[in-house]
């Protein structure tokens, strides 16, 4: 399940030293805790977590796959500078509503690039104390990416996981249209993709041409180098549909961008509709 290095104990999670004393004379109590303490850690079921949130796609996917593996995900961790997000440039009220929806409680970290990498630990250090031990992140296959997150987990006492990582970016876009998620393009590399698909909707026709395209260019189809970045607005996990009430087109630093400056949020019985972009 692309489980990566193990928890640290630390106090306030799971194991105290309380317990454990309980048990030193009798070795059979060892065992049977020492049991207990690895399928809480490895065996995937109540087992605390957070989602390393970005708003698009790829962290969805990946929370959904850890739910579906058995995984009590609890928070969303997300990194921002003074209110908009590192990854994909959103105002943190846009991401608060997200979360929201999922039923998740928001970790929000302002912090500037030259101290991302020690406030993010501290960040998770600090979930790490109340129980939490896996992080989630829907890396796919960017190696980099993924012994950076390898190591400032085990830093910080949790174990990473990646449940999106080596699958076949088309099968993962696929699996997106097929499971009812929703999402938009915010935001393109100019040098890859043009204006035209600057606010469509990552739906079955966008997803099929994406492919094609990328195939016959030579990119990533699911934006894994940047080549595009989405915000999703609803799916199985979220307890209502989302949609974009104002984004403003922009152009910098060589990406189209729609500047999002907030959701709106209805009931889901309510059915869906496009997006106001």
């Amino acid at each position: 399940m692309g489980l990566v290095g193990g928890p640290r104990r630390r106090h306030g999670s799971r194991g105290t030293s309380s317990t454990r004393k309980v048990v030193l004379d009798d070795p059979a109590g060892w065992f049977e805790l020492l049991c207990e303490d690895y399928w809480k850690c490895y065996g995937g079921v109540d087992v605390d977590c957070f989602v390393s949130w970005s708003g698009g796609k790829d962290s969805c996917l990946a929370y959904w796959k850890a739910r579906q593996e058995g995984l009590a995900v609890r928070y969303a961790l997300t990194m921002h500078d003074r209110g908009v997000t590192a990854a994909h440039g959103l105002p943190l009220r846009v991401v608060e509503k997200q979360v929201k929806s999922l039923g998740l409680e928001l970790v929000a970290v302002d912090s500037g690039w030259d101290d991302y990498e020690d406030n993010f630990k501290k960040a998770v250090s600090g979930l790490a104390n109340r129980g939490v031990v896996r992080g989630v992140f829907g890396d796919i296959d960017l190696e980099e990416h993924r012994r950076w997150v390898e190591r400032v987990c085990e830093e910080a006492g949790v174990a990473a996981e990646l449940p999106l990582w080596g699958a076949a970016q088309e099968d993962l876009l696929m699996e997106w249209v097929e499971g009812g998620f929703r999402a938009v393009i915010t935001a393109v590399n100019s040098a890859v993709l043009d204006l035209r698909w600057l606010g469509r909707p990552l739906d079955r026709n966008t997803v099929e041409e994406l492919i094609v395209l990328a195939k016959r260019q030579g990119f990533s189809p699911s934006g894994e180098a940047g080549e595009y970045h989405t915000l999703v607005l609803g799916g199985p996990p979220f307890q209502t549909n989302l949609a974009v009430e104002r984004a403003t087109p922009c152009y910098a630093s060589g990406y189209w961008k729609l500047e999002v400056s907030d959701v709106s949020s209805w009931p889901k019985e309510a059915g869906s509709v496009e997006s106001v972009l």
